[in-house]
């Protein structure tokens, strides 16, 4: 394959717009999410909640991935 042909395909590659953050107030935004893990002795399901503003982490296992996890969870997290 001849060298110019190669340096063409491996050229400048397109700029692509940088993600844009955005920030919000204290108190106005959060994400959750579960996530799931398998271990010797059964599977775990990890509530994750994450404040918006500080980046706060908090998480904790469960057995199940249910509405009353998430509830119970989120008050937990938000104390």
């Amino acid at each position: 394959m001849p060298i110019d042909s190669m340096c063409a395909r491996s050229g400048p590659r397109p700029v692509q717009e940088p993600v844009q953050r955005f920030e919000t107030p204290p108190g106005h935004q959060g994400q959750v999410d579960f996530a799931e893990f398998r271990t010797p002795w059964g599977k775990r399901h990890v509530l994750i909640v994450v404040l918006g503003y500080p980046r706060l982490m908090w998480v904790r296992y469960h057995e199940r991935q249910t509405m009353a996890v998430v509830m119970r969870g989120l008050e937990s997290a938000l104390r």
